[in-house]
């Protein structure tokens, strides 16, 4: 699991201690353990993604490990109260090829990948939808909104 933070100090530590190459070895062998992360943290595994820049308000593409080819957007619900919001930020680094197509995630969703294909998006609220987007198109993807009716504790997992 990793958490939050800031996506590019944390990729210089793992290239400088060495663990993006421990990562990549076991991609390569096909042994990774389950990954996840939050904000952030969740972006690493991706193409590249939308990071804050060092001006506020201001945001800028991040290459990130390229295990999927897509890029990712945290937050892409969240305004900024200078410039632009993230949404406008990403979709204008996609259109304008800066950022390859890829998913903006707004707060309090998940996407599901497993064995690097997306499998589906998830919520905790309702009509809190993802989107992926393109230099073409900006669409909704389903996401399933979790409720205590669809969600039960399995041990076996």
């Amino acid at each position: 699991f990793v958490g939050g933070g800031n996506t590019q100090k944390m990729l210089e530590i793992w290239e400088k201690s060495g663990f993006t190459a421990v990562l990549n070895k076991l991609k390569a062998e096909d042994r990774l353990p389950i990954l996840s992360g939050v904000s952030a943290g969740g972006m690493y595994p991706f193409h590249s993604g939308l990071s804050r820049d060092p001006t506020p308000g201001h945001f800028k593409p991040l290459q990130c490990l390229g295990w999927l080819k897509e890029s990712f957007c945290p937050h892409s619900n969240s305004k900024s109260k200078t410039t632009y919001d993230r949404m406008d930020a990403y979709v204008a680094a996609v259109k304008s090829g800066q950022l390859p197509s890829g998913f903006a995630v707004p707060n309090d969703c998940m996407l599901h990948f497993y064995n690097f294909n997306f499998v589906r998006a998830v919520s905790s609220r309702e009509n809190n939808d993802c989107y992926y987007v393109t230099s073409e198109k900006t669409e909704a993807i389903e996401t399933v909104q979790l409720t205590t009716k669809n969600t039960q504790f399995r041990p076996e997992c």
